[in-house]
């Protein structure tokens, strides 16, 4: 099987082919779950909103060991990654997003904080409840803001 990093490093070596320009960045979470190991291994190209491996309320993992986003404008040697790996217990709950949901602001602030008391109350939903929590939750937080930035959310139970 292939590991996260290898995947990586091959979209690497081909985006630096291309030849994309400078001001392009791309941002890579690659993770692989091991059901017989009951492991998650994970490979983060730029990702600096980390993503959360939740046990319970108590048990939150940042998975935060990341590089620098692909980019042609950085030193290819730069641009090296490595597995990280934890191991998985039952139902946890993984989620991965993007910097547009935390980092969205209204008369309220940032979204960020409200975002993660939400995820300790609702981790324990179904991955499309715990989306369609987030989005009521997110819309009632916007009031009458514009959304400023490209929203994606990944939610990933584990059973």
């Amino acid at each position: 099987m292939l590991s996260p990093q290898e995947i990586v490093d091959f979209f690497v070596e081909h985006y630096l082919e291309e030849g994309y320009p400078e001001e392009y960045l791309v941002c890579l979470f690659m993770v692989v779950f091991d059901l017989k190991t009951k492991e998650l291994t994970y490979c983060n190209a730029g990702f600096h909103i980390c993503p959360l491996l939740i046990k319970d309320e108590e048990h939150i993992i940042e998975l935060n060991n990341g590089g620098l986003p692909v980019s042609t404008g950085i030193h290819p040697d730069l641009l090296k990654y490595g597995d990280s790996c934890h191991h998985l217990s039952p139902n946890m709950t993984l989620f991965i997003m993007s910097d547009g949901l935390p980092e969205q602001q209204s008369e309220n602030g940032l979204y960020q904080e409200r975002l993660k008391k939400l995820i300790t109350e609702i981790y324990c939903l179904k991955p499309a409840q715990i989306v369609e929590e987030i989005h009521k939750d997110f819309t009632s937080f916007l009031s009458y803001e514009k959304i400023r930035d490209d929203i994606t959310l990944v939610a990933v139970k584990l059973s």
